[in-house]
């Protein structure tokens, strides 16, 4: 059940980033409509996906997503 909600919380996220910082995102990103699996979204938890969601909302640009990653970085 954990998978699932993993599953779905991400596929939320990435469709949040590519609204709020479409402008930004990759070309590839853009194309795809998703975050390739290489990426560091892949290595977060639930509750931290969670917390993304969240904090997305105050993003302006990628550098936002990126020190938000960085600073989740150190703290684990």
């Amino acid at each position: 059940m954990v998978a699932i909600a993993w599953i779905k919380a991400i596929a939320l996220v990435t469709r949040q980033l590519t609204r709020r910082l479409g402008h930004e995102l990759s070309e590839e990103m853009r194309a795809a409509k998703q975050i390739p699996q290489g990426s560091r979204l892949f290595t977060l938890s639930l509750p931290m996906l969670e917390d993304l969601g969240e904090a997305l909302l105050d993003f302006t640009r990628v550098a936002d997503l990126e020190a938000w990653l960085e600073k989740r970085d150190r703290r684990t």
